[in-house]
């Protein structure tokens, strides 16, 4: 290989998400920094409790039938439980989140206060998002469409 003047510049600064990458010929410059600080506001686990409190009740307020608050109130049970864990599966929450959502989607499509109960819950479910990490991208995608 030869020496030329090429390299890598990479610089990470908060979030540690991705891998290390490795440091291989000449003129490599690598910069990982973890502060503690984060635009993203990442909200704390006993704030996530408290969104999912408050989309509870935005669900429980609503028009919705009782079999339709039944139904989101059993996924968001299910996210509420896991969360109050020490070491929550966000996963499953995820997957729990991306169900009251898609019925929430499906009182929009018929009930107008279904939309109304929707688009409250939107920037609380963000904020969750941010809180999930990698195991939010089938749930931002919701949003996004």
């Amino acid at each position: 290989m030869a020496n030329g003047s090429g390299g890598i510049s990479q610089s990470n600064s908060g979030s540690m998400s991705g891998g290390m990458q490795a440091l291989i010929g000449n003129n490599n410059y690598q910069v990982m920094k973890n502060d503690g600080s984060s635009s993203l506001n990442v909200p704390t686990q006993s704030e996530v409790a408290n969104l999912l409190n408050q989309i509870e009740r935005l669900i429980q307020d609503s028009d919705f039938s009782a079999t339709e608050k039944n139904k989101a109130q059993t996924y968001l049970d299910t996210a509420k439980t896991e969360v109050k864990e020490k070491e929550p599966d966000k996963q499953l929450i995820s997957k729990s989140l991306e169900r009251v959502v898609k019925n929430l989607e499906e009182v929009d499509k018929t009930v107008e206060a279904g939309k109304r109960v929707f688009e409250k819950t939107v920037p609380l479910l963000k904020k969750i998002a941010i809180w999930l990490g990698t195991t939010a991208g089938n749930l931002l995608a919701m949003f996004q469409q």
